[in-house]
């Protein structure tokens, strides 16, 4: 069997995209036993420091697919998460040979945060730039308490989850130098991009995995992604919002066995 490269690039709003590399430590410890080679890729940010750019949904993509084609080089099963999903998502549309498979958690896209901002958006995200008003508002939204409530209240079904490490790890890289740059792209909706159509045109095993209580990104967007194609299967995991690799642990790394063996 080839070699399995799984990516994850989780964006916590308000800028806190911490929920990437060591969110999926674990399932990469399991998964590692029966297929060899597991990595994770953080995109944009995480393992070192951000530099300023225009980001936007194509950015990461185009980013994805660098990377799967510079890198990889070789068809690769893909985990992403929300939107980094629906990046995935993109990038194995347009790149079908390069993409074997995918387990996408809670999919943005097809028809919640699909829209590119507008003006509203747009004075947003230019607000979000001014050095006091922007940097005051980042900061209320990063901090501690900001990234602990939208945790509890988000990500996460069991609050027992929310551990101290967890939001001090949230924060931490969140206030890695310039991570602004990309949260700010993110609140203002300049990270949304519209699936359906590429989503439609896949011909890849795609599994969606779902919290039947996430309320950031309701499960009937499920249905909305399963009549665009009919190849999709769904998982449902109760108890759970956006996070099922972590509240469902086992269960989870069983399907990435199941999906990553067919």
């Amino acid at each position: 069997m080839g070699r399995l490269r799984t990516f994850w690039k989780g964006l916590l709003a308000g800028g806190a995209a911490g929920a990437g590399v060591a969110a999926l430590a674990a399932v990469n410890a399991a998964v590692a036993r029966e297929v060899p080679e597991p990595e994770t890729g953080a995109l944009g940010g995480e393992a070192g420091t951000y530099q300023w750019k225009p980001y936007s949904a194509g950015l990461y993509v185009e980013l994805l697919s660098d990377f799967l084609g510079e890198v990889v080089r070789a068809p690769a099963g893909i985990v992403a998460h929300t939107r980094s999903a629906a990046f995935a998502v993109r990038a194995a549309d347009e790149r079908p040979e390069a993409v074997s498979s995918l387990v996408l958690v809670s999919p943005t896209g097809a028809d919640h945060l699909s829209a590119r901002p507008g003006m509203t958006g747009a004075a947003f995200y230019g607000l979000l730039h001014s050095p006091v008003l922007g940097t005051s508002f980042y900061n209320a939204m990063t901090s501690e308490r900001g990234v602990r409530d939208f945790a509890r209240e988000r990500l996460f079904y069991e609050k027992r989850f929310v551990t101290p490490r967890l939001v001090a790890h949230y924060y931490a890289v969140s206030h890695l130098p310039g991570a602004q740059h990309a949260a700010t792209a993110f609140i203002s909706g300049y990270l949304n991009t519209d699936i359906r159509e590429p989503f439609g045109r896949l011909r890849q095993p795609v599994t969606l995995a779902w919290g039947k209580q996430d309320a950031a990104n309701p499960i009937e967007q499920a249905g909305l992604l399963l009549g665009l194609n009919p190849r999709a299967r769904l998982e449902i995991f109760d108890r759970c919002r956006q996070m099922p690799q972590e509240e469902h642990a086992e269960r989870f790394n069983a399907l990435l066995r199941d999906a990553f063996r067919a």
